[in-house]
């Protein structure tokens, strides 16, 4: 209808008028009478005035934004379009065909226009992407740390893309996929890494592809792969016990250890060395840092209780992540208490007296620590002649603590005595009393009194030398 019969109508029929308007209006120009040029709305939303096709000519959209009928002037090749609707509102579909010319970039315009309103209209630039797939210039072959991390993995696609994965990649995540659109943009690929909670290093290779095998007839090769490395989980270490002094049913202590994943507990293995069965028995240690997670390194105090008194005891600190458990070094620690021991005893004794001297030798075993074993060489008043100490040497358990104590000594004969005549040796000890596990804890008694007499010689015939 043209803008001369309208105004006629609206000029002969008011009544006409106030019907349609009380019946309510269509956007679309076969309902709705438009006054002028002005009234007419034709346009995109949003409003562009370019459109870019990826290499691959995938369609893309226009959408159309009108209160009136419209024709659509279609690009030129390699474009082509296409309406789904040309009255009002309506979406235009844009594609191309692949561009595998990597040097150039084919250009278009198409143009929608307002029918009987010529003057309303708009043009739409179209430009195809050339071909470009590549992976960025950074290299990715780096080995990551068990805790995790992430790195930006750059590519420069036209094409929709993928990678091609080998290997188990669970412990990877890629942001915002694996795949995805050709961008006229670099692509930034977020790859990151969980934390590695074996024991054994872990990687997967990775290639960048086109999604659409047809690119690789055309002439497209996929970069070189490229690996994802990450370092293997390691235990628990630094893993140290303290112990403070000890009293009758319980030791203060303290445990401190150092790890790279997160920690699931921290235990004793508790060894009563006095029991004939030495199982060891499982003490958890409490957490006290709150919370409800133990810190990956730290320094834990708490008390070892529930022992009993006067015994000596074998605690391994055992400290287990996420990735797996580890052992400290044993240390052994006793209880106080009324421990029955046996006093150190007399093991060996040979004495051999000659005419003006004597050789000796004299070893003592002990279930309790030796500091000193003193022999003393006597006259029969009780005078002492000479002293002498002996060399001290232990026996170790596993755990390398002295668990018995030996003291040894060999006689050196350079006092002279007199021949014929009565003399005892004094063997005295001096150990640390088990009982009384602090700095004022000798014991000292006389092992023994070991007694001799020298040799007898009257000279020979024609002998008038003395005795030596």
């Amino acid at each position: 209808m043209s803008i001369q019969n309208k105004y006629k109508c609206l000029i002969a029929a008011p009544l006409f008028i106030s019907m349609i308007m009380n019946s309510g209006c269509n956007t679309t120009e076969s309902d709705f009478y438009i006054g002028d040029i002005n009234d007419v709305k034709l346009t995109t939303d949003p409003v562009i005035s370019q459109l870019r096709l990826a290499a691959d000519g995938a369609e893309s959209e226009i959408k159309v934004v009108s209160n009136v009928k419209w024709e659509l002037i279609p690009p030129e090749h390699p474009f082509s379009a296409s309406a789904t609707s040309t009255e009002g509102n309506g979406i235009i579909k844009v594609w191309s065909i692949n561009n595998i010319n990597t040097a150039a970039t084919p250009t278009s315009e198409l143009t929608v226009r307002a029918v009987d309103f010529y003057e309303k209209y708009f043009k739409v630039t179209l430009i195809q992407q050339q071909l470009l797939f590549q992976m960025g210039d950074n290299d990715y072959d780096g080995i990551t740390q068990q805790e995790g991390g992430n790195v930006d993995i750059m590519i420069k696609s036209s094409i929709d893309w993928k990678f091609d994965i080998t290997g188990n990649s669970d412990w990877i995540k890629l942001e915002p996929g694996a795949e995805g659109k050709g961008s006229w943009d670099d692509i930034t690929v977020k790859v990151t890494w969980t934390p590695n909670y074996t024991t054994s290093p872990r990687d997967i290779t990775l290639r960048l592809v086109p999604l659409d095998q047809k690119w690789l007839e055309q002439g497209v090769t996929p970069p070189d792969p490229f690996v994802l490395r990450q370092e293997a989980g390691t235990l628990p270490t630094d893993i140290v016990l303290n112990t403070s002094e000890a009293e009758k049913t319980y030791i203060p202590m303290s445990i401190q250890y150092s790890s790279k994943s997160p920690i699931e507990k921290v235990e004793l293995e508790v060894i009563n060395i006095s029991q004939i069965d030495q199982q060891p028995n499982i003490v958890t240690v409490p957490n006290n840092y709150g919370g409800d997670n133990y810190p990956e390194s730290g320094n834990i105090n708490f008390t070892l209780d529930n022992l009993e008194p006067g015994t000596p005891y074998i605690i391994t600190p055992v400290v287990t992540s996420k990735v797996g458990t580890a052992k400290g070094e044993s240390k052994r620690v006793q209880t106080r208490g009324d421990l029955i021991f046996n006093y150190p005893t007399l093991d060996t004794c040979n004495i051999s007296p000659e005419e003006t001297g004597v050789n000796a030798f004299f070893k003592t075993i002990s279930e309790i620590e030796l500091t000193s074993f003193k022999v003393s060489l006597c006259q029969a008043d009780n005078t002492v002649l000479n002293t002498q100490y002996g060399k001290i040497t232990s026996v170790l358990d596993q755990t390398n603590t002295p668990i018995s104590w030996i003291g040894e000594l060999t006689w050196d004969n350079n006092v002279k005595l007199l021949q014929n005549t009565d003399y005892y040796f004094e063997l005295t000890i001096t150990g640390n009393d088990p009982n009384r596990p602090d700095v004022q804890n000798s014991i000292q008694y006389t092992l023994g009194y070991e007694h001799f007499t020298t040799l007898f010689r009257l000279p020979e015939q024609d002998d008038n030398h003395p005795i030596n």
